[in-house]
């Protein structure tokens, strides 16, 4: 019984936390601005998901306010880097049946994304914090002779891809958040 109190006295002192709410920015910066992040792939609009994401990663935060820009001390500004579809494992004539001779299908793409975060102060530029991220999932390819999943309808290939982009936001802008707030 003993042992079970002495747990529970230096349990709370333990140098890690379970909680996120008491985690800082980097110099004890309570006001932050996040313009939205430059887009340097060819995909259109992915910007958007990004700073989205990393604006309600932050806004869960009790000690963090979002301002607009030119009103906070320190801004976080992100760039998408690369954006990269890499075809996965192909699908042959015999794994489907109905191709012609010498047809190769992919069954899946890998979504890959690069993209960088800074910590800038206003008043003189100068960068507190910066952090690479890297992310990738996978979403299944259009497939012929398939009755539920046809790619003679593109829709399909662009939600996929859309959709795959917005998950690796999430989980990247998460990632970025930790990385950000960390305190040891």
């Amino acid at each position: 019984m003993l042992r079970y109190l002495l747990i529970l006295l230096f349990l709370p002192s333990c140098a890690y936390r379970f909680s996120t709410l008491d985690r800082d920015l980097p110099g004890g910066y309570t006001e932050v601005a996040v313009p939205v992040f430059e887009n340097m792939t060819m995909e259109p609009g992915i910007e958007t998901e990004f700073t989205n994401a990393f604006i309600r990663e932050l806004s869960r935060s009790k000690k963090i306010n979002l301002l607009n820009s030119g009103e906070a001390p320190v801004k976080i500004v992100g760039k998408i880097e690369t954006l990269q579809f890499v075809p996965g494992s192909p699908l042959t004539k015999k794994d489907i049946g109905s191709l012609p001779e010498g047809s190769i299908l992919t069954a899946d793409y890998r979504v890959l994304i690069t993209m960088t975060l800074e910590m800038v102060r206003e008043s003189d530029r100068a960068v507190l914090w910066k952090g690479r991220f890297q992310g990738e999932r996978r979403y299944s390819a259009p497939r012929v002779g398939n009755a539920q999943l046809n790619s003679v309808n593109p829709l399909y290939n662009h939600s996929s891809r859309i959709n795959t982009i917005n998950l690796i936001a999430q989980d990247m802008m998460l990632e970025a958040h930790n990385q950000l707030t960390e305190t040891f």
